[in-house]
């Protein structure tokens, strides 16, 4: 059995490496996120298996997260195992979770990302690689089911996906949970047990629970993964689709503002209509990480088709119609809208602004009293051109002294710079 699960995982990481063109005769580092239980023990020495056959250098990440008390000693249990393989381990710790949140799970695991991807990159390393197999898979194709996800959801985990830009890769996909456990229980492989596994509290453990019955109904693993590899298929090639339409959707994209072919977006299908809308928002907002609602996504759809020329929010964005086309901006109106002193010469405003050189001005986001001043100091065509309602309340003007607009962000050379 142990020869037979290292040579699946084997297989398995020729697909990555090559897909990701990481064969290289210098070594090459990549991290591993060990939590110390079961699965990620499997990888760590399964992973240990290959430094020598692929010139890898695998390097462990445990997360402290707080959460329960023995998380500490779980993570120097880790870090004690790597280091008596000879592999180098960083203990990441994180704050701030609380422990009664109906979401911990979720968010502790978007924090794990964050903590990890940051230090692989601090580090040189070439991706992630993390423990799920595929029992996670059929799990999280369910939970995604219950939901009423669309293809994208249901194709589940790849074994090579992105996360916040950088590689992350999952080699145990093609990996049964009780292959591991034999594996583990075979070598003599110490881990440590999470009580949450059992806790039927949790939606996946529930899951987890009933994935038997469906077996027992026929749902067997060459079927599953056959029928998820379609899936992967179909939404691989729905991206394509979207990407060749895409160029010619977005007509412009000047002083933060994004203009879109109404037109050309009445014509698609109803799959790449949510598509083209979401491939928008998420490069207006700089954003490909952060869930956004399919439901919410039809939604605005379906309003935006109807012509009706009410400005419309969501995922932090604003559109609104402007003759053929869709005008979209990646921030909602400002409500509260304070004066505040530039102490630096190069201030971020709001997170979203860099400033220059306007060290003890004033900035604030622009309102309709400043109509005037600008229509005189732009022209009304430069007016009319770049500064479209409903945004214009969206972006900063500066004020000297007496109040008056010194400058703002429609004017050309103002040094105030869009940072997303």
């Amino acid at each position: 059995m142990p020869n037979k699960l290292i040579e699946k995982f084997h297989k398995s990481l020729d697909r990555i490496l090559l897909r990701l063109d990481m064969v290289s005769e210098k070594p090459l580092k990549v991290a591993m996120a060990v939590s110390g239980g079961r699965d990620s023990m499997a990888l760590l020495y399964l992973m240990n298996t290959v430094v020598r056959r692929y010139n890898i250098e695998p390097i462990v990440f445990t997360v402290d997260h707080g959460i329960r008390s023995e998380s500490r000693d779980e993570a120097l249990f880790v870090k004690e195992t790597a280091e008596a393989l000879g592999l180098e381990c960083h203990v990441l710790s994180l704050k701030g979770l609380e422990k009664d949140n109906s979401s911990l799970q979720e968010k502790a695991r978007e924090k794990r990302y964050d903590k990890m991807i940051k230090k692989a990159h601090s580090i040189g390393a070439h991706a992630l690689f993390l423990a799920h197999h595929y029992d996670d898979q059929i799990e999280t194709f369910i939970q995604r089911f219950l939901k009423g996800s669309g293809l994208k959801g249901l194709s589940s985990m790849d074994d090579v996906s992105q996360y916040k830009d950088f590689w992350v890769c999952r080699p145990m996909l093609g990996i049964r949970r009780s292959e591991i456990d034999r594996f583990v229980t075979s070598q003599a492989i110490d881990y440590v047990d999470d009580p949450s596994n059992e806790d039927d509290k949790y939606q996946r453990i529930r899951i987890r629970n009933f994935i038997q019955v469906l077996e027992d109904e026929g749902l067997g693993f060459d079927h599953f993964s056959k029928t998820v590899r379609r899936l992967q298929q179909a939404n691989n090639a729905l991206d394509d689709i979207t990407s060749g339409i895409y160029k010619d959707f977005v007509k412009a994209y000047q002083k933060g503002v994004m203009q879109l072919d109404f037109m050309l977006l009445e014509k698609q299908s109803p799959e790449i209509q949510l598509r083209l809308l979401e491939k928008a928002m998420r490069q207006v907002r700089n954003n490909d990480e952060d869930h956004l609602s399919l439901s919410a996504l039809e939604r605005l759809c379906e309003n935006l088709l109807s012509r009706d020329n009410v400005p419309l929010t969501l995922f932090g964005c604003q559109f609104v119609h402007m003759n053929d086309a869709i005008c979209l901006l990646g921030m909602e109106a400002i409500k509260d809208n304070r004066e505040i002193k530039i102490d630096c010469n190069d201030f971020i405003f709001e997170d979203r602004f860099l400033i220059k050189n306007q060290k003890d001005a004033i900035v604030r986001f622009y309102e309709e009293k400043d109509a005037t001043q600008l229509k005189a100091s732009l022209g009304d065509e430069a007016f009319k051109a770049v500064c479209y309602l409903p945004f214009r309340k969206t972006f900063p003007v500066i004020l000297n002294e007496q109040g008056t607009i010194k400058t703002s962000f429609f004017h050309e050379g103002s040094e105030i710079e869009l940072l997303y």
